[in-house]
């Protein structure tokens, strides 16, 4: 599982160079010992009337925190911070509906802030 890639890899940053020394073993170990994963993946479930609310907050989200995090940390790519998935078809039945804004998912979708701020 998780777990097992996760020591596999810690593994392999502690045995990457050929005659090291105690010191810079010791230095690895902490490094080692400190790491976290660098991304999660959450799974949240919202009852339909509630999707297009939640997307506007998501969407504000990505437009204030994750753009000014992707700027200073990534280089401008949101993605590598951030990413949206959906069930596609649900959001088809509930953009027919009127359940959902249409340009909400494109602005979710949009793979930078200036593609987010084009979309009215």
């Amino acid at each position: 599982g998780v777990e097992g890639v996760n020591a596999i890899f810690r593994l392999k940053l502690l045995t990457s160079e050929d005659n090291i020394s105690i010191e810079k073993l010791d230095e690895k170990i902490n490094v080692v010992s400190n790491l976290t994963p660098i991304t999660t993946k959450i799974i949240i479930e919202v009852h339909r009337e509630l999707v297009n609310p939640f997307f506007n907050i998501v969407a504000s989200f990505k437009r204030t925190d994750v753009a000014n995090f992707a700027g200073k940390d990534m280089r401008g790519k949101i993605k590598k911070a951030f990413k949206v998935k959906y069930n596609k078809d649900d959001m088809g039945y509930y953009i027919e509906k009127n359940i959902i804004d249409e340009k909400i998912l494109k602005k979710l979708e949009a793979n930078t802030i200036g593609e987010m701020i084009k979309i009215k």
